[in-house]
């Protein structure tokens, strides 16, 4: 496994924005931007159209149960820019098992599910191990 220094600004950007979201529960517009412009530079786009409509799909997900700005803006730039990562069955198997994980856990902490609980490191970890083939 040969990581080369876009692979590690990644990696770090990601424990970043995933350290912030559990310390302050929120993801600043700025840290997605540069995230952006990392991903960017080794982007695997999918079609438009299933791109939007997972966006979509996403948006009336984070409606319905009441999900962060900051973390449909983190999983849409990831369809957008990562489109390839994201849309596998390996993505989302990691995504919903980190996912579970997550709001067990803030339920167990918390005592309820009642409260926000940070879902970027949830969404952000699969990828990483994605993306960097761990």
């Amino acid at each position: 496994m040969c990581w080369h220094a876009l692979d590690l600004l990644i990696l770090i950007g990601s424990i970043s924005i995933s350290v912030i979201d559990i310390r302050e529960h929120r993801i600043y517009n700025v840290h997605l931007l540069l995230f952006g412009v990392l991903l960017s530079f080794n982007s695997t786009p999918i079609a438009f159209f299933k791109a939007l409509t997972l966006i979509v799909l996403a948006l009336a997900l984070s409606i319905l149960f009441n999900i962060g700005g900051g973390d449909f803006k983190l999983f849409s730039l990831l369809v957008v820019l990562q489109g390839e990562n994201v849309l596998t069955s390996q993505y989302l198997v990691l995504v919903s098992a980190a996912l579970t994980l997550t709001l067990l856990a803030t339920a167990m902490i918390k005592g309820t599910l009642a409260t926000s609980a940070p879902l970027a490191p949830a969404i952000l970890a699969p990828f990483v191990a994605i993306y960097l083939g761990i």
